[in-house]
């Protein structure tokens, strides 16, 4: 069963506090030791949990939806240039409320992961990308630096939040008339899975530097491309001898052969018409000549091959019927033509 809701409010989970629940956060700062022996830096612990109690109080537009035994959460506003940004998003067992939620800053940074089995809160502080503060039981704080648990911690909450954002429609916020561009989404998507790998390996912020776009919705074209292509590679294979390949002791029998390069020839057209897929009803193979008839749907046809320097091509295919005239017309040998049509009861 699915469920989906949408309304307009603050986020903050009713059934969790935004804090775990005997957490005490002291006012004094925290002195972190560098284990790389530079200087020990301050942490105000105060300051964390205000900024933490602020993001989880940022009015936001939320859906809600239940997929089976799991509940989404989604909570999303609009910023100053009209781009959707998430501010709240959480996946968990509807039934136990197990899973985890994230929180987000107003520059798109993943800012705190809770776990709700364990009531643990994670706060990956942005600056220099490296530095957790954990918020779990009674301890008040607890300051780590570890670059690469970050940035794991990081692309998994990233991961996840793209997870529970592909459950929503996010085209019903409607909130701006300027909506997310192509070009910024994708530009935001790219930064998305450079970043984090950058930062991890200590290089440059990835920047992007040119882009192409040109998307275009046609069905006809898109087969005949497709057909074309084909067309064109087996015009290619023919200048090769791919019976060097030797992958298989089983090599590809002629009927089967055949039979894909006629569907290779049969199915874009019948997808472009919205047709039922063909299928192969008879065959018959002579002398390097192959005959076959076909149907899709209540459309038949019949389909003439030859084969030529070890490779099966296609002469004429259609919704007419080939008989002893037509096989004449493609230099079929008589003998060859008869034996072919007996073997599809067609003379």
């Amino acid at each position: 069963m699915t469920t989906g809701q949408t309304t307009e409010q603050t986020i903050r989970p009713s059934s969790e506090s935004f804090l775990p629940q005997n957490a005490a956060i002291a006012s004094s700062p925290v002195t972190l030791s560098s284990p790389s022996g530079l200087a020990s830096r301050h942490y105000n612990a105060e300051a964390i949990y205000t900024e933490f109690e602020r993001l989880t109080r940022r009015a936001c537009q939320k859906q809600e939806k239940i997929v089976g035994n799991l509940r989404y959460q989604i909570c999303t506003m609009t910023d100053s240039q009209g781009l959707i940004q998430v501010v709240y998003a959480s996946s968990s067992l509807a039934s136990e409320g197990d899973g985890a939620g994230y929180w987000l800053n107003e520059n798109a940074d993943i800012y705190a992961i809770r776990y709700f089995h364990s009531d643990e809160v994670f706060v990956l502080l942005p600056e220099a990308r490296q530095t957790i503060v954990e918020l779990v039981g009674n301890r008040q704080i607890n300051v780590t630096t570890d670059k690469a648990r970050w940035h794991q911690l990081e692309l998994d909450a990233r991961e996840q939040i793209m997870e529970i954002s592909a459950q929503f429609d996010l085209n019903n916020f409607t909130v701006s008339n300027q909506p997310t561009s192509d070009r910024q989404e994708i530009q935001r998507i790219a930064l998305m899975f450079l970043e984090p790998g950058a930062l991890a390996a200590g290089l440059p912020t990835p920047t992007i530097e040119k882009m192409a776009i040109n998307v275009t919705t046609d069905k006809a074209r898109w087969h005949q491309l497709e057909l074309g292509a084909r067309e064109q590679i087996m015009e290619i294979s023919a200048q090769f001898d791919l019976n060097n390949f030797t992958v298989s002791n089983q090599p590809t029998s002629d009927r089967q052969e055949i039979q894909r390069i006629a569907l290779m020839f049969l199915e874009p057209g019948a997808l472009a018409a919205g047709l039922p897929t063909p299928t192969i009803e008879k065959m018959a193979i002579a002398d390097d000549t192959a005959l076959l008839t076909w149907q899709q749907g209540e459309t038949a046809g019949m389909m003439l091959l030859r084969k030529e320097q070890g490779q099966w091509g296609v002469l004429t295919y259609g919704g007419g019927a080939i008989d002893a005239t037509t096989l004449s017309e493609y230099n079929v040998p008589q003998t060859t033509g008869e034996a072919l049509l007996k073997q599809l009861n067609l003379n």
